[in-house]
């Protein structure tokens, strides 16, 4: 339940930092908007937004499917650490059959392939431009990187780690925007709502980090709880004996039986003898009373 709560106030944070976009666009300057309004289409923007957030839980259920490679990599001597990285391979081999075709596809109709090895039509610092590419490339694959190796310390509630990655995403997105001056000119308003959703979010972390400690601990407990259940004392007389006591029983029976083995003993004779009168609920007991 505290995890869904942390869920909950994630959306919110979302909704609030969609409400500061929104009302920085109300703000902006006739020249601004035109220059928006070229790039703006309400249908498509709804279709790739949706399509993109199918997707993203697609590519965790896709984490969650490789279970069974972590076990693998954990029988061939893996350290708990880093078992989730081979799970990467499959899953980001999808995106990138994905990206591959659709540049190929892009380069065959622009008749742009060249520019792969030459930017004498282009001019294109191509060094720097390889460079970012790489830069960026390993950038956004290092967010699984730490990914993985955070989701092994989430204990069985793991898959809300997930909700922590996207907050961390719109957290450190916001957070760059305002290092690169985007929300300069924006009202005191705007920026509150700015600040408020950056709150929210945070605030949501804390509450499913929470929420996974309270429940892993739950469950960390139970066992030792049922042990001590099993463990309470039985009552006497119940039958029930210990591995222990078996043992030590069995050598007095077979004491009272070579002692008593040629002159039957009775309760009351039994009581006449110190040593009987040790051995009479025995005796008993063998005897079948």
């Amino acid at each position: 339940r505290v995890i869904l709560l942390g869920v909950g106030v994630c959306m919110a944070g979302i909704t609030i930092a969609g409400l500061a976009g929104m009302s920085k666009e109300r703000e902006m300057s006739a020249e601004q908007k035109k220059e928006v309004i070229k790039e703006f289409n309400l249908k498509k923007g709804v279709l790739v937004a949706t399509f993109s957030g199918v997707m993203s839980a697609c590519f965790s259920y896709g984490l969650r499917a490789g279970d069974p490679i972590k076990v693998l990599a954990l029988q061939h001597g893996t350290t708990t650490l880093w078992q989730g990285l081979p799970v990467l391979v499959p899953v980001l081999l999808g995106g990138f059959t994905t990206n591959f075709i659709w540049c190929v596809l892009l380069n065959v109709r622009n008749r742009s392939g060249h520019e792969y090895f030459s930017s004498a039509k282009s001019k294109a610092p191509m060094l720097p431009n390889y460079l970012f590419s790489a830069l960026a490339g390993i950038t956004w694959y290092f967010q699984f990187f730490f990914y993985t190796m955070g989701e092994t310390q989430m204990g069985v509630y793991k898959f809300s780690s997930w909700t922590l990655h996207m907050a961390s995403i719109i957290i450190f997105s916001s957070l760059w925007g305002i290092g690169l001056h985007e929300w300069r000119g924006a009202s005191a308003h705007t920026k509150r709502l700015l600040g408020l959703s950056i709150f929210v979010l945070v605030l949501s972390t804390v509450v499913v980090g929470f929420g996974n400690y309270l429940g892993t601990r739950q469950l960390s407990t139970a066992p030792s709880r049922s042990r001590l259940r099993n463990n309470k004392p039985r009552p006497r007389g119940s039958g029930a004996l210990s591995a222990r006591c078996m043992p030590r029983l069995a050598h007095t029976r077979r004491a009272v039986r070579s002692a008593f083995r040629h002159k039957p003993c009775t309760c009351r004779a039994a009581a006449e003898s110190n040593h009987a009168s040790r051995h009479a609920p025995v005796c008993d007991a063998v005897r079948g009373r």
